[in-house]
C-alpha cells in the first residue's frame, strides 16, 4: 500500500508543502485533466497568466483535496476562480476529493456554479 504524507505521525497534520502531499494533489490534477479532457496548468497555477490547476476548453478549474471526510470550502477559492474563469471565457469549477469517506461512497465531486448546472438540466440560459 502507497505511503501518504498524512499517515507519518498520528494526530499531527503534514506540511502542505511536502513532496508527498505535494505529488498526492499533482496526482488529483492529471486524473481531472484526463478525465475532462484538459491538461493540467504548469505549477499549478502559481505562474501569472496561467491560472489554477486544470484547463479544458469550457472549465477551468481547481482541485482540492482532504484526507478528512469533509472540508470547509473558502469564499476566496470561489471570488478568485470566478473572477479568473470570466476573465478567460471559461466556467468556473472545484473538484473536490474527499479520501476519508468510506468504502463504496463518491469520494470526487465536481462545484459549478447553480446557473450552469440549471441551463445544462434544462437546456435554458
Amino acid at each position: 500500500m502507497k505511503s501518504r504524507a498524512y499517515d507519518q505521525e498520528p494526530g499531527k497534520r503534514p506540511d502542505p508543502y511536502s513532496k508527498a502531499v505535494t505529488n498526492l494533489s499533482k496526482e488529483q490534477e492529471k486524473r481531472v485533466a484526463k478525465k475532462m479532457g484538459g491538461r493540467r496548468q504548469p505549477a499549478s497555477g502559481a505562474l501569472p497568466g496561467i491560472p489554477n490547476d486544470v484547463s479544458t476548453d469550457e472549465f477551468l478549474v481547481e482541485c482540492k483535496r482532504t484526507k478528512y471526510s469533509g472540508m470547509g470550502i473558502k469564499g476566496d477559492w470561489i471570488e478568485r476562480l470566478d473572477e479568473v474563469a470570466i476573465m478567460h471565457g471559461k466556467i468556473p469549477c472545484i473538484e473536490l476529493e474527499f479520501d476519508g469517506l468510506p468504502d463504496g461512497v463518491t469520494k470526487h465531486w465536481m462545484m459549478i456554479p447553480f446557473d450552469v448546472f440549471c441551463e445544462r438540466m434544462t437546456g435554458n440560459k
